[in-house]
């Protein structure tokens, strides 16, 4: 993070005591063994312009641009501040999993349990209710595996992903789920088109498959 900045330095460095004294009392709140679920997690660029928020699994959520993006940072500083704002993101994540893990134990396993809550099916003795049950559980089960082989086989890639969004108006570089590079068609862009560049870069994020991050 470039210090050149030391007033954004400064709040960023209060936004994140700020968040780890949230996460603490989470953690404390919470029954040994469980994890609390954090719903999503934001970071930010030293601008305070540009936010990128992922889930508790590290799966992309959201992003957005501020419109006053054009006049402070132009097209030269948005891909550096995207690239940071996920940075962020993803040190709050770890920050979290690090407390989580002194205060409320390793990350709980997977139950056991019975073979119906295991498969989530239906208690019911019912045949045709059991059968839709179970068709229903396992077509979930093959969409989960996709995604998630998807996701793996893209993380696992020795060459960066390149993927564009609809609209052309941003390409992004992935390795290893992070963004690399940040390509803007800047002859399309102007003050009055933040809504439709944040568009593309959310498009472009989630045609990469969400980037979960381990």
């Amino acid at each position: 993070m470039s210090q050149a900045n030391p007033p954004a330095v400064g709040r960023q460095a209060k936004q994140m005591r700020g968040f780890l004294a949230d996460v603490e009392q989470l953690a404390r709140s919470s029954r040994r063994g469980h994890w609390p679920r954090l719903g999503q997690v934001e970071g930010a660029d030293e601008s305070g312009l540009v936010y990128f928020a992922v889930d508790d699994e590290g799966v992309f959520v959201t992003a957005q641009i501020d419109q006053r993006w054009w006049q402070e940072l132009g097209v030269a500083g948005l891909p550096v501040a995207l690239r940071e704002a996920q940075r962020n993101a993803y040190a709050k994540l770890s920050v979290a999993r690090l407390v989580f893990r002194r205060l409320v134990g390793p990350p709980p396993s997977a139950s056991a349990g019975s073979f119906e809550s295991r498969h989530g099916l239906s208690r019911t003795t019912d045949a045709s209710e059991l059968l839709n049950s179970w068709r229903t559980t396992t077509a979930e089960s093959y969409q989960r595996i996709y995604e998630y082989e998807r996701r793996s086989a893209a993380h696992a890639r020795a060459e960066p992903t390149v993927v564009s969004g609809p609209d052309g108006l941003v390409q992004l570089t992935f390795e290893k789920g992070m963004i690399a590079d940040v390509k803007l068609t800047s002859w399309r862009l102007s003050e009055h088109s933040t809504d439709q560049l944040v568009a593309d870069i959310r498009a472009a994020l989630r045609e990469h498959g969400g980037m979960a991050h381990g």
